[in-house]
């Protein structure tokens, strides 16, 4: 890819970060679907929609990260401490990405499933994932570095 530059000042990588979460979306989707078939339960092909929209957030997120991964390097000389910052910043990044994604379901539930009530275990659901998105904080931090190193 030559110069291609990790920014949301690049057109192409704000594609590119996009199109890469909507692929997500869409393979957590069918995840759902297929595994819910196969427990024998009956799918709602379009509620079932509704849950993937975390993924998309991250299209959302992933560009601000980015940013301040790469304002903030881990030094080898530092490692532990910037680590540690790292750590910081993907809870914060997590907690944000988890009420952005509440407040999403809420209002795809409320505006486009008006028959439906807001389920109950969406706290649930929102936590069980909480882990996913510390991880998914370092893996973005990961290439960032990774790219601005070589």
């Amino acid at each position: 890819m030559g110069d291609f530059e990790l920014s949301y000042k690049n057109k192409k990588f704000l594609l590119l970060s996009t199109v890469f979460w909507l692929i997500i979306a869409v393979s957590f989707y069918f995840q759902d679907i297929i595994a819910t078939k196969l427990s024998g339960l009956k799918n709602d092909l379009l509620f079932t929609s509704v849950f993937a929209a975390g993924w998309v957030i991250w299209a959302f997120i992933t560009p601000f990260v980015v940013e301040v991964v790469k304002n903030n390097p881990i030094y080898k000389g530092k490692l532990v401490k910037g680590i540690f910052i790292y750590l910081l910043l993907a809870i914060l990044v997590a907690v944000i990405h988890v009420i952005l994604e509440a407040l999403t379901v809420i209002l795809l539930v409320t505006v486009f499933f008006t028959s439906r009530q807001v389920p109950d275990y969406i706290p649930q659901y929102l936590l069980q994932g909480f882990h996913t998105q510390i991880i998914i904080f370092f893996l973005i931090a990961g290439i960032v570095q990774a790219s601005e190193y070589y």
